[in-house]
């Protein structure tokens, strides 16, 4: 995970990508997931009946 989102950031940086979010989506009881993405950098934006759609900025 953390070498994609290197490479989506590098890519952004010399603008060939132009990505400006990942974005991605957790079951809401899937707590251990939800706190694994959250150290990664990504903050919840949503809800979607049991689904959290969680986005991270990839400046």
């Amino acid at each position: 995970m953390n070498e994609l989102l290197e490479t989506a950031k590098k890519y952004n940086k010399d603008k060939s990508l132009k990505a400006k979010y990942s974005v991605l989506y957790v079951g809401e009881k899937n707590y251990k997931a939800i706190n694994f993405y959250k150290k990664l950098g990504y903050t919840y934006f949503s809800k979607h009946g049991k689904w959290i759609k969680m986005i991270m900025h990839l400046d």
